[in-house]
Formats: C-alpha cells, sequence, structure tokens
C-alpha cells in the first residue's frame, strides 16, 4: 500500500478566516482604486511560526498578499462591463453605436431602427466570445499553477507539510527538495550543502538556463552544517525579523537585514534570494522564509505584456479607411443638398422615379435629416466586420504556419511557434535583417580546439582541423600536450597554473544526483508519517530499511560512463612524487586520505579521462620512443587505438555559458577534472587521480564592462588570483617584462605544436596567437595570475565586504571598481581557442535572402579577426564585392567613391552612423552586407534603431540568447532561436524557430504567401462595401434623395456578415500566387511583397474606382430592365441584391489564383444560400409583417422568369471585363498565365 501511495494525495487546507473578518476586510471600490504607496521604509516580517494563532490571525495575513495568482482580465461581475469597455476603445464601435442611435431617430431611420443593432451585436459577441476563451485558458493556467503543491512548516504539528501554492503566506516557512520549483519569493536560511549554497536555474524568470549560486547569510550559515538536525530544533535559532525592501520589478534590486534574538543584524542581498518560478538544481534540499508572496512577487511583477506591434499593412488601412469616411461624407453632402434642392423646388416626381417617397418637412429640415440617413445608409463604407475577419484570417495563417513539416526540427521535437498573432504579414515585407552571431548561425556547442602557454602553441592533432564538423562530443586531445601531462605535470608550474586556471576560474557546476530524506518521512511512536499521511502498519525496521536505501542512493555520485570502462589508474602510468602544486592548500594525512577514498567514489568522471587512461596504460611499454618521435608514433597510436568519442548518456557539468564548459571539458581531457565546487571551496582531481581541496577566499564574477572573472584561493605562500578575460581586457592590465620573440605564423601548420619563444609568453606573442586564432574562427580568451600577500588580500577584501553591505544603486558599479584595482599586475599564464561550428544551411539561407533583396546584418561580439572568419564562411560576405572596414571617421574619405561592398563596422562607427553622417550612410545602403564586431547588447539593439530610423523598410532582428532580447524587441519583426543559451530570446520574440535555416522558408514563402493573402483581402473587402454603398448613392437619384433603398433591409444588414463574409477568409487562408517550391527556387519573387507592390495607394483608388464602376452597371443594367414596365420595388430590389452578390462573387473568383476545395465550396454553398434565402424569406413573409407590398413569392416568380437570367448574365459579363483584362494584362506582362489560373493542391 505504501508504494502506491502519492504524495498529493492528501493536503494540508489550512483553515479559512469567519466570514465577519471577511467582510469587514472587503472594499468592493478596491477594483477602481490603484494601489496606494507604502508608507514604511521597509517591510517587516515575522515568521508565522512564532505566533501562536491561526493564520488568519497572523499580522502577514493581514499585511500582505497571499500567494494566489491571477493573470485572468475578468470575472464573471466583471466581464460584461469591462469587456465592453475594452472593446469601445476602437473608434469604430463608437462610430457605429452612434449609426444605430442616429437610427432610432424617425427623422434618420433608413430602415426599421432594430434592425440596425445586427451588424454592431455580432461583432461585439463574436468578440466577447474570443475573449472569453482566451481568459478561460488564462484561468486553467492560473488554476493549475495555484493548486501545485510544497512543503510548509506547521508549527502546530512541528513537520512539514505538503500545502498547495494558494494557501503559502508571507512569514511560512518551506522546504524545497531537488528540482522543485519555488512557490514564492525566499530568502535563503538553510541548505543541504554544509557551506549554506544552493544552485537555482532562472528559465522561467528570466529565460537562462544557466545555473545561479544563491547563499545563506553569513549569520546563520551554521544552521547548513548539521544535516541530522531536526528543523524544530533549528528553527529557535533562525532570525526573528526580517526587514526587507518593498516589491520592485527589478531583478537586480533586493536589499534587506536580518535580526536575531539578541538584536544582531545582518544584511542580505539578491544573492540570497529564491525567486518564484526558478527551479532548485543539484541541490538536496533548501528551506527559506517567504518575504513576497503572489503579485508581489518578481516573476509576476515583471509579467507584463510588450509594447504591441502594428503591421505596414495595418497603418495603410487606417489611412484608407480615413479616405472611405472622406468619401462617406463627400456622398452624404451631395445627398443633402440633393434633398434640399429637390424639396425646395417642389420638384415633379411623377414618372421621374421608379418609387416614391412624400417629404414631409421643409427644404432645409429635409436636408439636414437626410445627412443622418444617408450616414446610415452609407455606414458599411466604413468596414466594421473587416477586424474580426482579418483576425480570423490571421489565425489560420497561424495554424498553418505550424503545421508546416519543413519548419520542424526533430532532434529538439520543436515547430515554429508564432507568439504575436497580429503581424504575419510583416514576413514578407522584411528588409533588413539584422542577425546575432553565437547560437545564432553558428550551434553554440563549443569545442575546445587549442590552448598556448609556456613554450608552445598545442592545436588540434595533425590532420584535424578546426573548420572541420567533428562530433560536439568528441574531444580531440593533442597528443604531444597529453606526453607533457604525462611525463612533466608535477614539476611544470606553467602547466599547473593554466590548467587549473581553466578548471575552476568559471561558474561550472558539478552535478550529483540528489535524494531529500524528508521524502522518506519519518517514524514516531510507532507510527510512519509521510507528509500529510500517517500508516500504522509500517514496522520500525521496515522504515529504517527504506532509509538506509535512500541514503545509500544518495552518496552515488551521477554514471557518466559504461561499466565496462575500466577506471583509470594514473598512479601505476607517473612515478610517486613528493612534489606538490604550491597554489594548493597541503591537508593533514587523514584528511587527504579520507577525501581520496570518497574521490575515487566519485571519479567516474568523462569519458574522455577513462578512455585516455585505458590508452596510456597500453601506451607505457612505448613511452621512450613516442617522447623521442612524437609527431609520428603518437599519430600511428592514435590511428590504431583511437575508437572515437562515446556518447554522453548526461552532462556531468552545468555551466552559465558554453564556452565556460568547453573549457572545463577541456581541462578534463589533461587530467585536471573539476569534482566538487562549494561556496568556500572546490575539489580538483589531477593527472594522479588525487583530489585535493582548494580554499575559495573570493570570487569576483563577471560583468560587460570589466570583462573578466576571477577567483582568489588560497596557497601555501598565500592568496592567489586566477583571472580570465577578452584580450582588450587583460593584456593591457599585465606587469611589465621581458618581450621574447614574437610567434611566426608562417610556420608550419600541419604540426599541433610549435615553440613560441621563451618560457614567459609576452603580450605581443599573445596578440600573434589571437589572431591566429581568430582568423580560424575561434573564440579566444587569455588567462593570467598574481600572488598576493595576506595584507595585500586582507585590505582588498575588507573593502570589497564593505562595499557588499551597500544598499544604493551604486553598489554593483563600486564592486566591479574594486576588482577592477585588484586584477593589475598580472603574469600572463596563456590563451586559448574555442571552436563554435556553424550551423548547417547557413550560407544558402543568407544567400537566397541576399538575392531577394533583403540586406543582412551579422552583430557579435566577438573580435574583428573572429567575426571576419565567420562572415566568410557563412556566405555573409558576397565574394564579388570587395571588404572595407570603418573604425573612425578617418576611414571615411578612403572608401567613400567605393561601390558595392561588404562593410565592417565596430562601436565608434555605430555612433557615426548614429550621427546620421551623410557619407557612411550611403555607404552602408548599397553595402551587399554589413557586419558589426564587438557589440554589446545595448548596442545591439541600437543598431537596429538606427536601420529603422535611417533606411527605412521593415527590420527583423533573430537572435538565440538573453542579450539579444534588445534587439528583439526593438525591431519590427523579433525572430528567436530555441538554441542553447535559455528561452528568453524566444519569449520576446514575435517568432520563433529551432534553426537559423528555417529563416529562408518563414520569409520567402510564408512571408510572401501572409503578405499577398492579408493585401489581397483587406483591398477586396473594401471594394465589397464600396460596391454596396455605392448602388445604395446611385439609388438616390431616382428617389429624389429620399436615402430609401429598394433592396430588402434584412438582406442589407446580412450582407456583409453572413452572405460574403466568409468567402474572403478562405480566399484569405488558402489563395498563393505561387507555389512553395517556385519562391524558394526564384528568391528574387520576395521583392514583389518586400517593396509593397500588392497594397499601396494606387490598388486602393483602382478597387474604390472599380467598384464605382461596377456599381453603376448594377444599378443601371437593373434600372433599363425595370424601367418602363409593371415591375414593382421587391422584384426591382431582388434583381438589384442579385446583380450585387454575383458580381462580388466573380469578382472575388477573378482574383482567386491557387483553386483549392474549400474555396470551391464555398463559393457553391454561399451562392446556394443567397437563393434560398430569398425563396425562404418570400414564401413565408405577408401582410402580417407590416411591410409596403409584401414581397410574397417575389423571387420565385422572377428566377421562373428567362429575362432575369438574361439581365443577370449581362450585368456580371459587363461589370467584370475590365478587371478581367486587368488580370489578363498582369498574368501576361509576369509571364504565368498559366500557373496562376492552375489548379493548386492544399499542400505547402
Amino acid at each position: 500500500m505504501l508504494s502506491h501511495h502519492h504524495k498529493n494525495s492528501s493536503l494540508w487546507v489550512p483553515g479559512r478566516p469567519p466570514v465577519t473578518q471577511t467582510l469587514t476586510q472587503l472594499n468592493p471600490l478596491q477594483v477602481f482604486q490603484r494601489e496606494q504607496a507604502p508608507i514604511e521604509d521597509f517591510r517587516h516580517v515575522q515568521p508565522n511560526a512564532i505566533h501562536q494563532a491561526e493564520r488568519y490571525c497572523t499580522p502577514n495575513y493581514k499585511k500582505y498578499k497571499n500567494n494566489r495568482i491571477s493573470t485572468t482580465k475578468y470575472t464573471l461581475l466583471t466581464f460584461p462591463f469591462k469587456n465592453l469597455w475594452e472593446q469601445f476603445h476602437r473608434w469604430a464601435n463608437w462610430f457605429f453605436v452612434i449609426i444605430i442611435v442616429l437610427n432610432l431617430f424617425p427623422e434618420f431611420a433608413a430602415f426599421n431602427r432594430f434592425l440596425g443593432i445586427i451588424p454592431v451585436a455580432c461583432i461585439l459577441i463574436a468578440t466577447a466570445i474570443k475573449d472569453i476563451f482566451e481568459d478561460l485558458r488564462r484561468y486553467r493556467m492560473d488554476k493549475k499553477i495555484n493548486e501545485s503543491t510544497c512543503l510548509v512548516w506547521d508549527h502546530v504539528h512541528l513537520q512539514f507539510r505538503r500545502m498547495q501554492w494558494q494557501h503559502i503566506l508571507v512569514g511560512d516557512y518551506v522546504h524545497i527538495s531537488n528540482n522543485e520549483l519555488f512557490p514564492a519569493d525566499i530568502l535563503l536560511l538553510r541548505s543541504s550543502d554544509a557551506s549554506g549554497t544552493c544552485f537555482i536555474e532562472t528559465s522561467n524568470l528570466d529565460g537562462e538556463t544557466s545555473l545561479k549560486q544563491k547563499a545563506v547569510p553569513k549569520t546563520i550559515v551554521s544552521l547548513s552544517e548539521d544535516q541530522n538536525t531536526k528543523f524544530q530544533d533549528l528553527h529557535p535559532k533562525m532570525p526573528i525579523d526580517h526587514h526587507c525592501m518593498h516589491p520592485s520589478k527589478s531583478l537586480q534590486e533586493m536589499c534587506g537585514y536580518v535580526e536575531d534574538a539578541q538584536r544582531q543584524k545582518e544584511n542580505f542581498s539578491k544573492d540570497h534570494m529564491l525567486w518564484r518560478g526558478c527551479r532548485l538544481r543539484n541541490t538536496t534540499f533548501v528551506e527559506g522564509l517567504v518575504l513576497y508572496a503572489g503579485p508581489d512577487t518578481k516573476v509576476m511583477l515583471n509579467n507584463g505584456r510588450p509594447k504591441p506591434k502594428r503591421s505596414q499593412i495595418e497603418h495603410l488601412t487606417n489611412k484608407f479607411i480615413l479616405v472611405c469616411f472622406l468619401i462617406l461624407i463627400i456622398m452624404c453632402m451631395i445627398g443633402s443638398a440633393g434633398s434640399a434642392i429637390t424639396t425646395a423646388q417642389n420638384h415633379n416626381r411623377n414618372g421621374s422615379a421608379i418609387y416614391e417617397t412624400e417629404p414631409e418637412n421643409p427644404w432645409w429640415q429635409e436636408g439636414i435629416y437626410s445627412i443622418g440617413t444617408f450616414i446610415i445608409n452609407y455606414q458599411v463604407l466604413v468596414p466594421l466586420s473587416l477586424y474580426i475577419t482579418v483576425e480570423l484570417i490571421k489565425l489560420g495563417l497561424v495554424f498553418l504556419m505550424q503545421q508546416d513539416v519543413h519548419l520542424y526540427h526533430g532532434e529538439k521535437d520543436q515547430r515554429v511557434q508564432v507568439r504575436n498573432l497580429t503581424i504575419p504579414e510583416e514576413l514578407g515585407q522584411v528588409t533588413h535583417v539584422l542577425s546575432d552571431k553565437t547560437g545564432t548561425v553558428t550551434e553554440n556547442i563549443m569545442i575546445f580546439r587549442r590552448c598556448a602557454f609556456d613554450n608552445f602553441d598545442y592545436g588540434t592533432p595533425a590532420g584535424v582541423h578546426a573548420h572541420q564538423r567533428l562530433p560536439s562530443t568528441g574531444l580531440h586531445p593533442t597528443d604531444e600536450l597529453r606526453v607533457r601531462v604525462l611525463s612533466t605535470w608535477r614539476l611544470d608550474e606553467s602547466l599547473q597554473n593554466f590548467f587549473t586556471n581553466l578548471a575552476i576560474c568559471n561558474t561550472v557546476v558539478v552535478n550529483r544526483e540528489h535524494r531529500d530524506m524528508l521524502e522518506v518521512g519519518q517514524y514516531e511512536d510507532g507510527v510512519y508519517t509521510i507528509d500529510n499521511s500517517s500508516f500504522y502498519t509500517v514496522t520500525e525496521p521496515e522504515f529504517l530499511e527504506r532509509q538506509e536505501r535512500y541514503r545509500i542512493h544518495k552518496e552515488r555520485a551521477i554514471r557518466f560512463v559504461d561499466e565496462e570502462e575500466p577506471v583509470p589508474n594514473w598512479q601505476a602510468v607517473i612515478s610517486n612524487s613528493d612534489t606538490t602544486l604550491d597554489a594548493i592548500t597541503s591537508e593533514d594525512e587523514e584528511e587527504n586520505s579520507d577525501e581520496k577514498s570518497a574521490g575515487q567514489r566519485l571519479s567516474r568522471v568523462s569519458t574522455f579521462s577513462q578512455r585516455l587512461s585505458h590508452s596510456i596504460r597500453n601506451f607505457l611499454p612505448r613511452i621512450s620512443s613516442i617522447i623521442s618521435s612524437p609527431a609520428s608514433s603518437v599519430h600511428n597510436f592514435r590511428h590504431k587505438h583511437h575508437k572515437g568519442p562515446k556518447t554522453k548518456k548526461e552532462s556531468r557539468y552545468e555551466a552559465e555559458s558554453p564556452d565556460e564548459l568547453a573549457l572545463v571539458e577541456g581541462a578534463a581531457q589533461y587530467g585536471f577534472v573539476l569534482q566538487e565546487r562549494g561556496a568556500t571551496h572546490v575539489t580538483l582531481q589531477f593527472p594522479d587521480q588525487q583530489n585535493q581541496r582548494i580554499e575559495v577566499l573570493r570570487v569576483l564574477p563577471f560583468d560587460a564592462n570589466r570583462k573578466r572573472m576571477s577567483i582568489i584561493i588560497k596557497g601555501k605562500s598565500g592568496p592567489i588570483l586566477y583571472t580570465k578575460g577578452a584580450d582588450a581586457s587583460m593584456l593591457t592590465r599585465l606587469r611589465d617584462g621581458a618581450t621574447p620573440p614574437v610567434f611566426d605564423e608562417s610556420e608550419n601548420e600541419t604540426s599541433s605544436a610549435r615553440s613560441i619563444g621563451a618560457s614567459q609568453m609576452s603580450p605581443d606573442k599573445a596578440r600573434a596567437l589571437l589572431g591566429h586564432y581568430a582568423g580560424k574562427g575561434l573564440r579566444t580568451l587569455v588567462y593570467g595570475m598574481r600572488r598576493l600577500t595576506w595584507d595585500e588580500y586582507q585590505e582588498f577584501s575588507s573593502a570589497y565586504q564593505f562595499i557588499e553591505m551597500d544598499t544604493t544603486s551604486e553598489r554593483e558599479m563600486m564592486l566591479a571598481q574594486k576588482a577592477d584595482e585588484i586584477e593589475s599586475n598580472l603574469t600572463l599564464l596563456g590563451v586559448t581557442g574555442v571552436e563554435d561550428k556553424l550551423q548547417e544551411g547557413v550560407s544558402d539561407t543568407i544567400s537566397s535572402l541576399r538575392e531577394a533583396g533583403l540586406q543582412v546584418w551579422l552583430l557579435t561580439g566577438d573580435k574583428l579577426e573572429t567575426a571576419e572568419n565567420i562572415a566568410r564562411s557563412c556566405g555573409l560576405f558576397d565574394p564579388r564585392h570587395p571588404e572595407v572596414n570603418v573604425s573612425t571617421r578617418d576611414d571615411l574619405p578612403n572608401i567613400s567613391g567605393i561601390g558595392r561592398c561588404n562593410i565592417k563596422l565596430n562601436p565608434q562607427a555605430l555612433t557615426i552612423l548614429k550621427e546620421n553622417d551623410t557619407t557612411l550612410l550611403d555607404i552602408v545602403q548599397r553595402s551587399a552586407s554589413v557586419l558589426c564586431y564587438r557589440m554589446t547588447p545595448s548596442e545591439k539593439s541600437e543598431v537596429v534603431a538606427c536601420v529603422k530610423k535611417n533606411f527605412g523598410g521593415r527590420v527583423l532582428a533573430i537572435g538565440d540568447g538573453a542579450n539579444d532580447v534588445p534587439m528583439i524587441q526593438a525591431a519590427h519583426v523579433g525572430v528567436g532561436v530555441s538554441g542553447n543559451e535559455g528561452m528568453q530570446a524566444v519569449m520576446a520574440s514575435d517568432f520563433a524557430i529551432a534553426r537559423f535555416r528555417f529563416l529562408k522558408r518563414l520569409l520567402l514563402i510564408h512571408g510572401h504567401w501572409n503578405y499577398d493573402r492579408i493585401a489581397n483581402t483587406y483591398l477586396y473587402f473594401l471594394y465589397k462595401n464600396a460596391l454596396l454603398v455605392f448602388i445604395i448613392f446611385f439609388c438616390q437619384f431616382y428617389s429624389l434623395y429620399s436615402g430609401e433603398s429598394p433592396m430588402d433591409p434584412i438582406y442589407s444588414m446580412l450582407y456583409s456578415i453572413v452572405f460574403t463574409s466568409v468567402q474572403p477568409i478562405i480566399y484569405g487562408m488558402y489563395d498563393q500566387a505561387y507555389e512553395g517550391r517556385l519562391l524558394i527556387e526564384r528568391p528574387s519573387l520576395y521583392r514583389k511583397t518586400m517593396e509593397g507592390q500588392c497594397y499601396s495607394w494606387k490598388l486602393f483608388f483602382f478597387n474604390i474606382l472599380d467598384a464605382l464602376y461596377q456599381a453603376a452597371v448594377c444599378y443601371y443594367c437593373a434600372h433599363i430592365w425595370a424601367v418602363n414596365t409593371s415591375v414593382g420595388l421587391w422584384e426591382f430590389g431582388f434583381v438589384l441584391a442579385t446583380s450585387m452578390f454575383l458580381c462580388n462573387t466573380f469578382h472575388l473568383a477573378l482574383e482567386v489564383r491557387c483553386w483549392t476545395w474549400p474555396i470551391w465550396v464555398i463559393f457553391a454553398f454561399f451562392t446556394v444560400l443567397h437563393f434560398v434565402f430569398f425563396l425562404a424569406y418570400h414564401a413565408v413573409i405577408g401582410p402580417w409583417s407590416g411591410l409596403y407590398g409584401p414581397p410574397v413569392l417575389v423571387s420565385f416568380r422572377l428566377m421562373m422568369q428567362a429575362s432575369f437570367y438574361i439581365v443577370e448574365l449581362l450585368t456580371v459579363v459587363t461589370a467584370l471585363i475590365p478587371r478581367l483584362l486587368y488580370r489578363v494584362y498582369l498574368s501576361k506582362l509576369e509571364g504565368k498565365l498559366g500557373s496562376e489560373l492552375s489548379f493548386c493542391g492544399l499542400s505547402i
């Protein structure tokens, strides 16, 4: 029974407050009131456990918000009012409400006063239904989150009990196990790690999948040291008062202090906080106090939606609608003037009109009243239903995009994501593509390729070049360096320091398997309790057996290799030596012995290390000959015994960036294996399989200004500072020394190692090597060290710790300045080169985009040489054009007369570009491609803004990391690539794809289709409504401007929202000018949509004039047919309505270029529906309806006459001849008559 017990089967549901207390706290007006600013400077939180009262009686319950969240927009009570309020933020809705009000007055009424409500009501109800479904989706997600569970301390039962998140209060103690989410913003008080640290993954908060270390405040680290002590025994030792800042959305802002029972204070910061939505990783458990709950947490405060984007088509459509409104006003004025004049002249209407009305008001009053009547009649010229129709079309286009199997990535099991439903047509108008490099056009899977220190440059093995695509899991160690490590590592100080720097100066975390003993439950007084359930049948031996099984499982490390591979034994290879690394603190014999045994249990390290050790054991008999001739023997041995890399089942390390992971794994190749990382120590395994515990004194984290990271460790002779960083930030901070000969790049590159001079590498050598590495497209770092005296360290540490206590906004800047002071007078240790492989299909994609007329920009933070190499290999630089570099204003005169080129810009050139320098703007505008190097994230967004401002067009920005978010949000279209740097770029984007190569299909096919479909739908909709209005306008010439229409009023109301509503939706979803294969083969076809040829002022006026012509044909054909006959009002109206409908239908049929079965079905259905409606309507209508001359069986009688079909045929043919000639002209002009009129399938 126990094995099937689920941990959520029973929950602790706290008691609810009395109804009287709830009613007292209820404020009905709080929905409309703004939240008042807090009076106190700090929020004061005391643990709820110290209050011996019900939870709803604690001060925290009364003062602060609970943990229940709600992201819905409405409630059952507020929905009708709030939804209408939001819908009437659209001015078009107010316009139609005014129409309804006007129609209520008999003086203005053009038809039945209640019929005018139907169109507006349909649109409002349809929009409300859509909003309801959207809000229901939010409600279900909120409910799922609120009903998540975690362990909360119950001071009554003195145990942690499982509770839903929504019941958690500020001041609760919570217990979180490994891989669980944090339910609120929590101050860390205790960790399973004895050093009081833990690691969290913040991907739900900021999109970053890297682990971040958090620590317990120093005064209570002792609570984490004894893991066997129960919480009820530790609780009295915890702080009783917590003062923190009021809720803030900034992730970098957090300050406060805690006080214990003796009123001793200690500050805490964001480094001690666990944010809601983050996940505990690589730590067995943590315990903490809730400081912010529900709406006050960081993740909820940052839950705001980005600024909405609007497409260029929508902007232009708004202008078109203004023109339509102007046309409406002109027609109203004409009608009003005509009504007033004809009334004043008392015109004899006998025989001058087909139908008559008798005005009852004076001429001037009749003219004024007729304005309102004509506004009602012509209201559809402002297309209310257009918005909802286009929204439905966009939903259909999004569905088709997501179903495209060619945009599906099988390895990641990801398809294209459309996160912004309002701008799918913008993909068809992109003129500039601004792309990040790392992780976007490259794999962001780093491989340790080259390193240089001391006298040698160690590269990839002979015959293996950096540009070759090697397996991401196969790291190719250099044989010469392996031999050097095996033979001299104990005596080689430069080698030790270089690889120690690689292995420990980082934020890489070693994975371990974690089992929370609290999950086992507890056994007291013969009762086994787990979560909130008790079992009386479990005996104590059974409980102890279960507990021991968990404990054994907990002590095991994660195994990364197959069991058949033997564990390496370097002791059999290397002769014993008493020499140890000077940088490492010597431990006593007993501690070393313990660590050795523990290290052997945990030393099942990377696949490479074991394979290497196995090779070395077989390698020993020939070690002397190999050393004497490394170039040949090692190469032959490698080909004979190397079986290739094995695929890892799981990664051993968690890293903040792939670069750090590659460097740590690179150090592990040569026996320097990072085994453990804590807050105050790291454990490093050396090539002899011995683990050494290194005490960490201080870590100086990386920041964008310093571009360095440092770690200070305790050595035998004093503190040692290890530093790594970019070349520009490192080479200027080296101590003065001798300058050995410069590395010669012209040496034979087939050798894997080369002598580069004396034992001490000089800055000039480093620069030469860095240029050499960058020329091969490698990412470079420089490594240095500095030996400190204890006085120097104590002075620095005191100042640094004092700044850490600061709570002002300048704290981070002052910490960076202090770190900058000690990171000087460095000794150069060496340099490394890491390869970032190019993604598949990048070159072809960039080439196609360039052929389509798009200008591609590549933005990267790399140095020029690395950026140039990537630009050439990915096809960014067009080989037909020269390359020019602009770094200062002095470069401009030399290139002012150059033609089309490939231009390279640095941050200084960007400053010139932002100053609107006409020379540089002209050069950039005619460039084939642009490379921007040494760019920071903020500078990337500035480039986007500059392109938008100075070059026009539509800008697309694509990136994969959090540093690309400003650029993605600043662009007209933001595309996120779901890579290895988290999901923040995807969350901030409008569209998300798995690989860069998918951008080609996304733009050239779906962009073209989306724009072409939406543009033609807009034009058809404007034409369709204008046709109806112009027909009514022509009727006024023969009704003495009375405002009456001969068409049935019900049909007139339903015409736009029923009879002609679905056809444009299906047309807008499935029609296409070209099939996808042709758009890929001929990228130049994209220029048609990019230049806006499908939607322009010329086409708008052409369609309006065409509607005017067709309206005249429809009316006058019916007029000629009916004049001097006995045709009545309803017969004439039926013929006119049918002519209008058929002209509309066949007009759209001429526009269709890809006939699919949905279009056939819809056209046929609504054509039949038109006649069925009139037959049914005229069959049931009678004298009881109150209509003048009720149309009893009018349509039936007319459909029995041949003259009806003749006039309809003549009307349609005459009306559509200009449109047909226009389509034939375009088809012949583009040479695709046959392809456009062909039958197309539904496949994409």
